[in-house]
């Protein structure tokens, strides 16, 4: 062993690595202001493209819709021949408002369909968006079947529902049968009738419509009374008494009467309400001159 320690070899360690030029440290602080400031740009390029999407969406007149952009059809197999009229009544309805602006994509069709059928004499209503700016609004009209007198003439379609009030001299109250002994409280056009009574009545109207289409233009009243029993008046006094049964049910051997015995208006009354007979009273022969 050599005696000298000082003189043993000393260990080696790696030399530590020169410090980094000047140049080098501003080349990696701008490649780091570089990359900041790329993805800075990117997102103000995508804050831009979104204010200006929502820009183009909301407040361009590309999706805006107006009074000739509204398109209004009305069911042709239900035609009231009134259909001028409810197309200038149900366009304010459709006019845009604070929340929406015109603008087709914000509109709420349900809202505006709820809006339409708030008209009386509106029975159901769709409505279709078509981008990018029209609206299109199909609606089914309530047709009057059968009259009430209750503060003036009050026409009523199947559904009960109030469409308008007549004059005593509106050519319309000959068109419909009056419909008798039905208690209302206060109506206006667009309220629906809560009644049983009334709506058997109109329940017997439809079914002699559909049934007996000539015996149909005849009628000039059905009478409901306490019971809600029912009564066809014709226009010449013959009473054809259904009682208060489904008039449905009645109507075949009414028909069968008819064939056995001839028209109704040789008759007083003919009487429904039985099952195995139908009493009837034929008038009395007119008195010769």
């Amino acid at each position: 062993m050599f005696p000298f320690g000082f003189l043993r070899r000393r260990r080696r360690f790696p030399k530590p690595a020169p410090p980094l030029r000047a140049g080098a440290r501003l080349l990696r602080l701008m490649l780091r202001l570089f990359l900041l400031a790329f993805f800075m740009g990117i997102l103000v390029l995508l804050a831009w493209f979104a204010l200006s999407l929502y820009r183009f969406m909301f407040k361009s007149p590309y999706f805006e819709y107006d009074s000739d952009r509204i398109s209004i059809r009305f069911d042709e197999s239900n035609a009231t021949g009134e259909e001028s009229a409810i197309r200038l009544q149900i366009l304010p309805r459709l006019r845009w408002k604070k929340q929406d602006r015109g603008n087709l994509l914000k509109l709420d069709i349900e809202e505006v369909r709820k809006e339409i059928e708030n008209h009386p004499k509106v029975r159901t209503a769709g409505v279709r968006k078509i981008y990018p700016n029209t609206l299109e609004v199909e609606i089914t009209q309530r047709r009057p079947v059968a009259l009430l007198i209750h503060d003036g003439i009050l026409a009523v379609d199947m559904d009960g529902v109030v469409v308008e009030t007549l004059g005593t001299r509106d050519p319309k109250s000959l068109l419909y049968p009056f419909v008798t002994g039905v208690e209302t409280g206060k109506l206006d056009p667009g309220s629906r009738i809560q009644s049983e009574s009334l709506t058997k009545a109109l329940q017997l109207i439809l079914c002699v419509k559909d049934k007996a289409p000539a015996l149909f233009q005849k009628i000039s009243e059905v009478h409901c009374d306490k019971e809600r029993n029912l009564t066809l008046v014709l226009k010449g006094g013959t009473q054809i008494r259904f009682g208060g049964a489904n008039p449905i049910t009645r109507m075949p051997k009414l028909e069968t009467f008819f064939k056995e015995m001839g028209p109704p208006e040789q008759f007083e009354y003919i009487d429904l309400r039985f099952d195995d007979q139908v009493p009837a009273m034929p008038k009395p022969p007119a008195a010769s001159p």
